[in-house]
């Protein structure tokens, strides 16, 4: 994660690939604490960042379920 990202615990790339999507990523982290993976959904723009926090608080308990 990048360091503007890490405080917050996910990154939002806002139509990097393609006009209208965004994706909110959060890490899936190991027991030390590295980053194993990430869980990520892809959705329209609007529909990603009205929901930003509440879409990052279901993959952020999915993530440590993992």
């Amino acid at each position: 994660m990048m360091d503007r990202d890490r405080a917050r615990g996910f990154i939002v790339a806002e139509e990097e690939f393609e006009h209208g999507v965004c994706e909110l990523a959060v890490p899936v982290r190991s027991a030390d604490g590295s980053i194993l993976a990430a869980l990520s959904v892809l959705g329209g723009r609007d529909e990603i960042t009205s929901r930003t926090s509440d879409i990052a608080e279901a993959l952020t308990a999915a993530a440590e379920r993992l």
